[in-house]
């Protein structure tokens, strides 16, 4: 008979062999606990086994081992077990020369994944390829993804052209299984930056109605960046002109729709002083806007976005509303350390409350790139943090041990989150490898995508864990030398982790 520390070891071997949750109790929710799944990595490649001589990459198998980055996530309101996403994607860089859409779908809750390009990649000869208004255009990204409450899916995102540069819409129907189309919402002056994307599924008056947002650089004759809206009534068939929601340096939009149909958006006012979450409302289905107002004046905690040593990052907000209140979060340098806080109001914007830390103070690590949901009665929050760094400094940028968190509280304002959070991610990562840039930067894209049916809430995130020079007799990844690029030392994947609610 084996031993009990022996026998206990054998368990706890087996525990993790068969991927059993790991089960947290947070102590303000009384017997509530939480779970967290095994990460899944959503790209199939062959796990940095070199390719076969003569190999093509494919859209659904990434065999090179390329990256992929900033990653959105959607659930199916009528399928919970139906999750899409979407990422930009190098994984046919080595043949079409460009970064493309990444779209993926899961039929069991985010375990396995198959991929997919949107159509209209170069080289591709589908009919739904030729057709695409994208054929003939350049590289895309910046992927933003929601379901409507008819099982259609609306696929977002900005495409790169030598002549001008679009916003486009792809729509799938069939719970995301069928292609419709591909829309080009519309052209856009001056280079675009980080679209939002919400659809109504209120079930009033304009439910179904699509909303879009995005940043324009060097637009006007002040040369200012603006933040633009438009929004389509026909399921994205067409869209309404640009209308400009503020000209004064805004970056990093965010959208929601509430439950009587009011449409809430925000983004972060860069003033060379004093920056600030700024926000907007629609009573009219998008037709007109508020006059701009505050959230709150913030700390911005921003890493340098040309600094080859580290990651680049800035304080966006996210944004999410229910019955009892608006609710905006970023991550905030006020502290010492970054950390991502929250502010609500109870009165439809009007006022605002005084922001409060999702987790508080104690711990270390800096957090960023919060992203926020509410379902269910509840608020549920997810952002990258570095308190498992052991080099750890407050004055510093983030090193080289990255995670994911996620922490949830009744909604309601004001906000009060419990001081425990649950980490996603199984295993930390280094965000800070130079995969970008001929390898001379390093990229994890500005935001991370999360779903909820109200049990479950769906992470996706950038991930480097996988990246590592194959074959083995290859030298360490070195942008200087070509042999160590191309099979691993690329390869950045889409992680999704699934946190679920009990009861």
């Amino acid at each position: 008979m084996p031993s009990l520390s022996k026998l206990f070891r054998q368990i706890l071997l087996l525990a993790v062999v068969v991927g059993i949750s790991l089960v947290l109790s947070l102590a303000s929710t009384g017997t509530q606990t939480i779970s967290v799944s095994p990460n899944v990595k959503v790209i199939r490649d062959n796990n940095n086994v070199p390719c076969p001589a003569g190999a093509k990459p494919d859209p659904t198998f990434d065999c090179f081992h390329r990256q992929q980055a900033e990653p959105d996530i959607a659930v199916d309101p009528q399928d919970p077990t139906i999750l899409v996403a979407g990422a930009f994607d190098s994984r046919m860089l080595p043949v079409i020369g460009v970064g493309w859409f990444g779209y993926h779908r899961s039929t069991d809750g985010g375990k396995t994944w198959a991929n997919s390009f949107i159509p209209g990649f170069p080289g591709d000869t589908s009919p739904e390829g030729k057709a695409s208004p994208l054929s003939d255009k350049g590289s895309n990204g910046d992927a933003v993804l929601a379901f409507d409450n008819l099982g259609n899916v609306f696929y977002g995102g900005l495409v790169f052209d030598r002549n001008n540069d679009y916003a486009s819409v792809t729509v799938y129907s069939q719970h995301g299984a069928k292609y419709e189309r591909t829309t080009l919402a519309f052209d856009i002056t001056g280079f675009p930056d980080k679209p939002c994307m919400a659809v109504d599924t209120a079930g009033g008056k304009y439910n179904g109605n699509l909303y879009i947002g995005v940043t324009r650089f060097g637009t006007g004759a002040t040369n200012r960046p603006t933040v633009a809206f438009t929004r389509s009534t026909d399921h994205g068939v067409t869209f309404a002109p640009l209308q400009t929601l503020t000209g004064v340096s805004p970056q990093g939009c965010a959208i929601t729709v509430g439950p009587d149909g009011a449409v809430y958006f925000v983004w972060r006012l860069f003033s060379g002083g004093t920056d600030t979450i700024k926000f907007v409302k629609s009573i009219d289905g998008g037709q007109s806007f508020t006059t701009p107002s505050s959230v709150q004046d913030i700390t911005p905690f921003d890493q340098a976005r040309n600094n080859p040593n580290t990651f680049r990052s800035a304080s966006f907000p996210t944004i999410a509303a229910d019955q009892k209140g608006i609710y905006v979060a970023w991550h905030d340098g006020g502290s010492g350390k970054s950390r991502v806080v929250i502010s609500c109001s109870s009165d439809g914007g009007q006022n605002w409350s005084t922001p409060v830390q999702v987790t508080g103070d104690a711990q270390n690590g800096h957090q960023v790139m919060p992203a926020l949901k509410a379902s269910n009665g509840k608020l549920r929050i997810a952002w990258y943090d570095s308190r498992n760094d052991p080099r750890f400094a407050p004055s510093a940028f983030i090193g080289e041990a990255l995670d994911v968190y996620y922490a949830e509280a009744l909604s309601g304002c004001p906000v009060s989150f419990p001081t425990s959070s649950v980490r996603v991610t199984d295993k930390s990562f280094n965000p800070n490898l130079r995969l970008y840039g001929g390898g001379t930067l390093p990229f994890i894209g500005d935001y991370i995508g999360i779903a909820s049916d109200g049990t479950h809430t769906h992470i996706a995130w950038t991930d480097n864990r996988d990246v590592a020079p194959q074959p083995v007799a290859n030298p360490p990844c070195d942008p200087n030398r070509a042999e160590t690029l191309n099979s691993g030392c690329r390869n950045q994947n889409i992680y999704v982790g699934t946190v679920t609610s009990n009861p």
